[in-house]
């Protein structure tokens, strides 16, 4: 009897899990299945760092923030890049007066050599964050995001993270 009610509780057990991942599997965010979502986020690389401008530096011309280098062949995902405009006491929200903006701005690499600008946001100070890319864009070719100041007021941080998927 014993070997019997576990035999029937294993089966259970097994329709159980089958049901939760047809289930699942049925249960769409942004056109992914709720099991494909969360494999994602388990197998993306987070990556942040801080680019800082200098006093000697011109912010009002553009400059690279951050490259994103492709291996030949290679494809990533990336979700959002996001760039935190209000770092205490060094970011630019701390140097910038009313009505300063700061442009950013994403290149593509469109024939293995040249950029091309594929998107672009301005931000008045007292922004917080500012996300430079729409989550699940895909791509096989390097990219760069650049920024660019109304005015300059000194040093200040401009601190960055994303998520990346190598596939």
């Amino acid at each position: 009897m014993k070997i019997k009610a576990v035999s029937i509780i294993s089966i259970l057990l097994v329709a159980l899990l089958v049901f939760y991942k047809v289930a699942f599997a049925a249960v769409t965010v942004d056109g992914q299945s709720i099991i494909q979502t969360i494999l994602t986020i388990l197998s993306q690389t987070k990556v942040q760092g801080t680019y800082s401008v200098e006093v000697a530096d011109n912010p009002t011309v553009e400059f690279d923030v951050l490259t994103l280098d492709l291996s030949s062949g290679e494809f990533w995902t990336y979700s959002d890049i996001t760039v935190d405009l209000e770092k205490a006491t060094t970011g630019f929200d701390a140097v910038a007066t009313a009505g300063d903006t700061i442009t950013f701005r994403l290149y593509q690499k469109i024939d293995g050599t040249n950029y091309r600008e594929v998107d672009n946001a301005i931000y008045t100070a007292g922004s917080i964050t500012c996300n430079v890319l729409v989550s699940g864009n895909t791509t096989a070719e390097d990219m760069k995001v650049t920024a660019q100041t109304s005015a300059d007021r000194g040093a200040f941080d401009l601190p960055y993270l994303y998520s990346k998927k190598v596939q």
